[in-house]
């Protein structure tokens, strides 16, 4: 099965292409990868990984071109 990769910043998810996505029962089988951004505290980072239904978990921080991306999307810091 492929991983998944799961984004989170600024209060939503997305998936590796950058489109919205639930995270409550992510679909593949794989590992999720749930990437957060290093600016959040250790409690926020586990209520996030509370919204994701999985044992098969993966928490990792997102990069700076990440990040960057990000930043530039309209509406995403809203």
């Amino acid at each position: 099965p492929e991983d998944l990769i799961l984004i989170h910043y600024q209060g939503r998810f997305f998936d590796r292409e950058l489109k919205p996505i639930e995270p409550a029962v992510p679909k593949g089988g794989g590992r999720i990868i749930l990437a957060l951004s290093p600016e959040i505290s250790v409690k926020e980072a586990l209520d996030i990984r509370a919204q994701v239904k999985t044992q098969n978990l993966i928490v990792s921080t997102l990069g700076e071109r990440w990040l960057k991306t990000l930043r530039s999307m309209p509406n995403v810091d809203k």
